[in-house]
């Protein structure tokens, strides 16, 4: 929001002409707990809204999101019940809220949004390890290449076309093993993972998710 009120300004008689906003921001600490976790993605969603709203020269808005946000969740996603829930929940059912926010925002017809899905990011240079990875969850993931998703991005804030567009951008799958032993072999460790066993999982539920 501070950065929002820089740019775009409180009213008309502050910040730049903005045209385009881009909306990328999401937290993973999972460490600081859920309540943390839902005030930064769904409350920052609602702070950025309202600085867009206050700009008058604001036309397009592009949301970049997560592609589990389109997966229909049968729970509550109330923001109250996200910050009860374990931390791991609220970051992924929190994109999907965030996500509404601007869809609701948008249906006032005030600026046009365009909605980016990526699956899991990746590209170069991103990957430091401290040491190597030694074990993995035995399922897969699915990747996209980082340039690919801000290609879809630049196209979106520099169109011209006045209906908003959901944009699902997603590569190849990969499992977890080989994903993790790309990221040792880049970092220099001659390490191959090993995945953990299902059974472990199963004892711990929140950890079901990732292949039990």
């Amino acid at each position: 929001e501070w950065v929002m009120e820089l740019s775009v300004g409180r009213d008309a008689n502050h910040g730049a002409n903005v045209d385009a906003v881009i909306h990328a921001c999401h937290s993973h600490e999972y460490w600081n707990g859920a309540r943390y976790l839902a005030s930064v993605n769904v409350g920052g969603a609602h702070s950025v809204v309202r600085a867009i709203q206050s700009s008058p020269s604001v036309r397009k808005v592009v949301f970049i999101g997560s592609y589990s946000a389109h997966v229909d969740r049968s729970a509550s996603d109330d923001v109250a019940w996200l910050s009860r829930s374990s931390a791991r929940e609220c970051s992924s059912r929190s994109k999907r809220l965030a996500q509404e926010v601007f869809r609701v925002a948008a249906s006032a017809g005030t600026f046009r949004l365009d909605i980016v899905s990526p699956s899991y990011l990746i590209g170069p240079f991103q990957l430091v390890l401290l040491a190597p990875l030694r074990w993995c969850p035995p399922n897969g993931i699915n990747v996209v290449d980082v340039r690919d998703v801000a290609r879809a991005v630049v196209r979106c804030a520099s169109s011209t076309r006045e209906q908003g567009q959901r944009i699902l951008a997603s590569g190849d799958n990969i499992s977890l093993r080989e994903l993790f032993g790309e990221m040792n072999r880049q970092a220099g460790f001659a390490t191959t993972p090993r995945r953990v066993p299902r059974e472990c999982l199963l004892l711990m539920p929140r950890l079901r998710q990732f292949g039990a």
